[in-house]
Protein backbone atom coordinates (compact mmCIF):
# COMPACT_ATOMS: atom_id res chain seq x y z
CA UNK A 1 0.00 0.00 0.00
CA UNK A 2 2.66 2.30 0.80
CA UNK A 3 4.63 1.67 -2.26
CA UNK A 4 1.21 2.01 -4.14
CA UNK A 5 0.78 5.46 -2.19
CA UNK A 6 4.27 6.97 -2.95
CA UNK A 7 4.02 5.75 -6.70
CA UNK A 8 0.42 7.84 -6.85
CA UNK A 9 2.10 10.83 -4.84
CA UNK A 10 5.02 11.23 -7.32
CA UNK A 11 2.31 10.89 -10.58
CA UNK A 12 0.45 13.91 -9.20
CA UNK A 13 3.64 15.42 -8.45
CA UNK A 14 4.75 15.42 -11.98
CA UNK A 15 1.28 16.05 -13.51
CA UNK A 16 1.32 19.39 -11.33
CA UNK A 17 5.16 20.05 -12.52
CA UNK A 18 4.52 19.47 -16.31
CA UNK A 19 1.14 22.02 -15.53
CA UNK A 20 3.49 24.33 -14.44
CA UNK A 21 6.08 23.98 -17.44
CA UNK A 22 3.07 24.76 -19.85
CA UNK A 23 1.43 27.87 -18.09
CA UNK A 24 5.93 29.28 -18.10
CA UNK A 25 6.09 28.49 -21.66
CA UNK A 26 2.47 30.11 -22.69
CA UNK A 27 3.41 33.23 -20.24
CA UNK A 28 6.90 33.38 -22.51
CA UNK A 29 5.13 33.36 -25.77
CA UNK A 30 2.38 35.90 -24.57
CA UNK A 31 5.42 38.01 -23.57
CA UNK A 32 7.33 37.50 -26.80
CA UNK A 33 3.86 39.09 -29.07
CA UNK A 34 3.50 41.83 -26.06
CA UNK A 35 7.05 42.52 -26.61
CA UNK A 36 7.28 41.94 -30.43
CA UNK A 37 3.55 44.31 -30.67
CA UNK A 38 5.27 46.89 -28.77
CA UNK A 39 7.75 47.36 -31.14
CA UNK A 40 5.94 46.91 -34.38
CA UNK A 41 5.97 49.69 -37.41
CA UNK A 42 2.38 50.43 -36.24
CA UNK A 43 3.88 53.88 -33.89
CA UNK A 44 7.31 54.02 -36.12
CA UNK A 45 7.99 54.48 -39.99
CA UNK A 46 11.29 51.96 -39.85
CA UNK A 47 10.37 48.35 -40.37
CA UNK A 48 12.92 45.97 -39.47
CA UNK A 49 12.84 42.71 -39.55
CA UNK A 50 15.25 39.63 -39.19
CA UNK A 51 15.61 36.84 -41.47
CA UNK A 52 13.33 33.79 -41.42
CA UNK A 53 15.91 31.40 -39.92
CA UNK A 54 16.30 34.12 -36.90
CA UNK A 55 14.99 33.23 -33.67
CA UNK A 56 13.59 36.35 -33.03
CA UNK A 57 12.36 39.88 -35.02
CA UNK A 58 11.87 43.38 -34.47
CA UNK A 59 10.21 46.64 -35.90
CA UNK A 60 12.04 49.79 -34.26
CA UNK A 61 15.77 49.01 -34.03
CA UNK A 62 17.64 50.90 -37.17
CA UNK A 63 20.82 48.76 -35.84
CA UNK A 64 21.53 45.39 -36.64
CA UNK A 65 22.45 42.84 -33.54
CA UNK A 66 26.47 41.95 -34.10
CA UNK A 67 26.14 38.89 -32.10
CA UNK A 68 26.39 36.80 -35.99
CA UNK A 69 28.38 39.16 -37.73
CA UNK A 70 32.09 40.24 -38.10
CA UNK A 71 33.21 43.73 -37.11
CA UNK A 72 33.90 44.23 -41.24
CA UNK A 73 30.03 42.51 -42.06
CA UNK A 74 28.74 45.02 -39.66
CA UNK A 75 30.58 47.85 -40.80
CA UNK A 76 29.18 46.73 -44.52
CA UNK A 77 25.65 46.30 -43.19
CA UNK A 78 25.42 50.11 -41.67
CA UNK A 79 27.27 51.78 -44.19
CA UNK A 80 24.77 49.92 -47.05
CA UNK A 81 21.91 51.15 -44.88
CA UNK A 82 22.70 54.46 -45.05
CA UNK A 83 23.63 53.97 -48.33
CA UNK A 84 19.93 53.58 -48.83
CA UNK A 85 18.10 55.12 -46.42
CA UNK A 86 20.40 58.31 -45.98
CA UNK A 87 18.63 58.30 -41.85
CA UNK A 88 20.74 60.36 -39.04
CA UNK A 89 20.54 57.13 -36.91
CA UNK A 90 21.59 54.93 -39.86
CA UNK A 91 25.00 57.36 -40.25
CA UNK A 92 25.51 57.49 -36.64
CA UNK A 93 25.06 53.44 -36.58
CA UNK A 94 27.71 53.17 -39.79
CA UNK A 95 30.58 55.63 -38.19
CA UNK A 96 30.33 53.36 -34.68
CA UNK A 97 30.80 50.33 -37.21
CA UNK A 98 33.54 52.00 -38.86
CA UNK A 99 35.26 53.07 -35.64
CA UNK A 100 35.20 49.34 -34.83
CA UNK A 101 37.28 48.35 -37.51
CA UNK A 102 41.19 48.05 -37.12
CA UNK A 103 42.53 50.96 -38.66
CA UNK A 104 43.66 49.61 -41.97
CA UNK A 105 40.24 48.31 -43.18
CA UNK A 106 38.37 52.31 -42.82
CA UNK A 107 39.42 53.89 -45.47
CA UNK A 108 36.82 52.83 -48.09
CA UNK A 109 33.89 52.50 -45.59
CA UNK A 110 34.66 56.05 -44.10
CA UNK A 111 34.53 57.38 -48.11
CA UNK A 112 31.40 55.80 -48.63
CA UNK A 113 29.90 57.29 -45.45
CA UNK A 114 31.04 60.39 -46.41
CA UNK A 115 29.46 60.62 -49.98
CA UNK A 116 26.31 59.59 -48.12
CA UNK A 117 26.55 62.67 -45.75
CA UNK A 118 27.15 65.00 -48.49
CA UNK A 119 24.44 63.42 -50.85
CA UNK A 120 22.04 64.00 -47.72
CA UNK A 121 22.20 67.24 -47.05
CA UNK A 122 21.62 67.99 -50.69
CA UNK A 123 18.68 65.55 -50.67
CA UNK A 124 17.15 67.30 -47.22
CA UNK A 125 17.75 70.85 -48.91
CA UNK A 126 15.67 69.52 -52.05
CA UNK A 127 13.06 67.98 -49.22
CA UNK A 128 9.14 69.80 -49.61
CA UNK A 129 7.57 70.87 -46.30
CA UNK A 130 4.44 71.15 -48.60
CA UNK A 131 2.80 68.75 -51.08
CA UNK A 132 3.43 69.06 -54.81
CA UNK A 133 -0.05 69.27 -55.33
CA UNK A 134 -3.36 70.14 -53.60
CA UNK A 135 -4.89 67.22 -54.37
CA UNK A 136 -1.87 65.13 -53.28
CA UNK A 137 -0.32 63.67 -49.94
CA UNK A 138 2.71 63.42 -48.33
CA UNK A 139 5.25 61.98 -45.66
CA UNK A 140 5.21 64.06 -42.88
CA UNK A 141 7.49 66.80 -43.32
CA UNK A 142 7.92 67.46 -39.87
CA UNK A 143 10.05 63.64 -39.15
CA UNK A 144 13.46 63.11 -39.51
CA UNK A 145 14.44 63.09 -43.24
CA UNK A 146 14.90 60.01 -44.99
CA UNK A 147 14.62 58.10 -47.97
CA UNK A 148 12.24 55.28 -48.71
CA UNK A 149 13.78 52.11 -49.59
CA UNK A 150 14.06 48.29 -48.43
CA UNK A 151 17.54 46.97 -47.58
CA UNK A 152 18.80 43.53 -46.85
CA UNK A 153 21.54 41.81 -46.24
CA UNK A 154 23.54 39.69 -43.70
CA UNK A 155 20.41 38.23 -42.02
CA UNK A 156 18.90 41.78 -42.02
CA UNK A 157 16.05 43.25 -43.23
CA UNK A 158 15.08 46.49 -43.16
CA UNK A 159 12.77 49.21 -44.70
CA UNK A 160 11.68 53.11 -44.27
CA UNK A 161 8.34 53.80 -45.07
CA UNK A 162 6.35 56.98 -44.88
CA UNK A 163 4.57 58.40 -41.69
CA UNK A 164 1.17 60.33 -42.85
CA UNK A 165 0.03 60.71 -39.02
CA UNK A 166 -0.18 64.38 -39.76
CA UNK A 167 -3.77 63.35 -41.57
CA UNK A 168 -7.01 63.20 -40.16
CA UNK A 169 -9.80 61.55 -41.81
CA UNK A 170 -11.47 65.25 -42.46
CA UNK A 171 -7.91 66.34 -44.68
CA UNK A 172 -7.96 63.29 -46.69
CA UNK A 173 -11.65 63.54 -47.92
CA UNK A 174 -10.62 67.40 -48.44
CA UNK A 175 -7.48 65.94 -50.12
CA UNK A 176 -9.18 63.22 -52.30
CA UNK A 177 -12.69 64.83 -52.41
CA UNK A 178 -15.66 62.52 -50.89
CA UNK A 179 -14.21 58.24 -51.33
CA UNK A 180 -16.20 55.76 -53.63
CA UNK A 181 -16.96 53.81 -50.34
CA UNK A 182 -16.66 53.79 -46.68
CA UNK A 183 -15.78 50.79 -44.63
CA UNK A 184 -15.07 50.02 -41.47
CA UNK A 185 -16.10 45.85 -40.82
CA UNK A 186 -12.98 44.81 -39.47
CA UNK A 187 -12.58 41.80 -40.99
CA UNK A 188 -13.13 43.38 -44.58
CA UNK A 189 -10.78 46.05 -44.14
CA UNK A 190 -7.62 43.66 -43.05
CA UNK A 191 -8.30 41.06 -45.92
CA UNK A 192 -7.99 44.71 -48.04
CA UNK A 193 -4.91 44.64 -46.85
CA UNK A 194 -3.62 41.55 -46.62
CA UNK A 195 -5.84 38.57 -46.78
CA UNK A 196 -5.66 35.78 -43.68
CA UNK A 197 -6.46 32.50 -43.12
CA UNK A 198 -8.85 31.32 -40.74
CA UNK A 199 -6.09 30.30 -38.19
CA UNK A 200 -4.63 34.42 -38.58
CA UNK A 201 -1.86 33.42 -40.80
CA UNK A 202 -0.89 35.42 -43.48
CA UNK A 203 -2.62 33.97 -46.64
CA UNK A 204 -0.15 33.81 -49.18
CA UNK A 205 -2.77 32.12 -51.40
CA UNK A 206 -4.54 35.05 -52.42
CA UNK A 207 -3.89 38.50 -53.29
CA UNK A 208 -5.26 41.19 -50.97
CA UNK A 209 -6.50 44.11 -52.43
CA UNK A 210 -3.80 46.41 -52.03
CA UNK A 211 -1.10 43.70 -52.89
CA UNK A 212 -2.57 43.24 -56.12
CA UNK A 213 -2.65 47.37 -56.67
CA UNK A 214 1.03 47.54 -55.07
CA UNK A 215 1.79 45.10 -57.79
CA UNK A 216 0.13 46.96 -60.83
CA UNK A 217 1.80 50.41 -59.17
CA UNK A 218 5.03 48.04 -59.63
CA UNK A 219 4.54 46.80 -63.38
CA UNK A 220 3.95 50.63 -64.26
CA UNK A 221 7.10 51.51 -63.24
CA UNK A 222 5.93 54.09 -60.67
CA UNK A 223 8.02 52.51 -57.44
CA UNK A 224 11.46 51.12 -57.96
CA UNK A 225 11.63 47.43 -56.70
CA UNK A 226 13.46 48.97 -53.04
CA UNK A 227 10.12 50.91 -53.11
CA UNK A 228 7.56 48.37 -53.89
CA UNK A 229 9.46 46.28 -51.00
CA UNK A 230 9.23 48.56 -49.08
CA UNK A 231 5.82 48.93 -49.13
CA UNK A 232 4.81 45.04 -49.55
CA UNK A 233 7.10 44.75 -46.32
CA UNK A 234 4.37 48.37 -44.60
CA UNK A 235 1.30 45.65 -45.67
CA UNK A 236 2.93 42.73 -43.88
CA UNK A 237 3.95 44.70 -41.09
CA UNK A 238 0.62 46.69 -40.21
CA UNK A 239 -1.90 43.38 -40.84
CA UNK A 240 0.79 41.12 -38.43
CA UNK A 241 0.04 44.29 -35.69
CA UNK A 242 -3.48 43.05 -35.80
CA UNK A 243 -2.72 39.56 -34.67
CA UNK A 244 -1.57 40.81 -31.23
CA UNK A 245 -3.33 44.03 -30.61
CA UNK A 246 -6.66 44.71 -32.76
CA UNK A 247 -7.51 48.25 -33.15
CA UNK A 248 -10.56 49.52 -31.55
CA UNK A 249 -11.60 51.17 -34.66
CA UNK A 250 -10.14 50.34 -38.41
CA UNK A 251 -11.54 52.53 -41.39
CA UNK A 252 -10.32 52.43 -45.14
CA UNK A 253 -11.43 55.42 -47.48
CA UNK A 254 -11.77 54.11 -51.00
CA UNK A 255 -10.99 55.77 -53.87
CA UNK A 256 -10.19 52.94 -56.21
CA UNK A 257 -12.42 53.66 -58.60
CA UNK A 258 -11.40 56.92 -58.71
CA UNK A 259 -7.65 55.94 -59.20
CA UNK A 260 -6.51 57.47 -56.27
CA UNK A 261 -4.35 55.77 -53.15
CA UNK A 262 -6.84 54.29 -50.32
CA UNK A 263 -6.29 55.41 -47.16
CA UNK A 264 -6.66 52.81 -43.87
CA UNK A 265 -6.92 54.13 -40.59
CA UNK A 266 -6.31 52.00 -37.28
CA UNK A 267 -7.81 54.02 -34.09
CA UNK A 268 -8.30 57.33 -35.84
CA UNK A 269 -4.11 56.87 -37.39
CA UNK A 270 -3.16 56.38 -41.08
CA UNK A 271 -1.58 53.14 -41.18
CA UNK A 272 -1.41 52.37 -44.94
CA UNK A 273 -2.28 53.99 -48.25
CA UNK A 274 -2.10 53.13 -51.94
CA UNK A 275 1.32 54.29 -53.63
CA UNK A 276 0.18 55.80 -56.51
CA UNK A 277 2.87 59.00 -56.83
CA UNK A 278 0.57 60.94 -58.98
CA UNK A 279 -1.59 61.25 -55.50
CA UNK A 280 1.57 60.25 -52.90
CA UNK A 281 4.84 62.05 -52.73
CA UNK A 282 7.61 61.14 -50.44
CA UNK A 283 11.42 61.10 -50.37
CA UNK A 284 13.39 58.88 -52.90
CA UNK A 285 15.98 57.70 -54.03
CA UNK A 286 15.68 58.81 -57.93
CA UNK A 287 15.19 62.85 -56.17
CA UNK A 288 19.02 63.22 -56.37
CA UNK A 289 20.38 61.72 -59.61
Amino acid sequence: MNKKSNNSAMLVLIGVVASILVVLILIFIIGLRQLRSATSGKSQPRAVLQSQSSASSSSSSSSAQTGARTPLQNAELQVGMAEVFFDDDDITAAQKAITALPQSQRASFQSRLEAVKVSQKKREALRLTTAPRPDMIMQNPAKPFFVVGHYSNYGMIASEIPDLDQYSEEDIIKIFGKPTAVITDKKTVIDDLYRLTASGDLDKNHQSKELERLITVNHAGQLTKSEAEAFSAQLLDVVESTQFEMPKTVMELDYQAQGKPNVYFFDGKIMYATPITRYYYFPRLSDLK
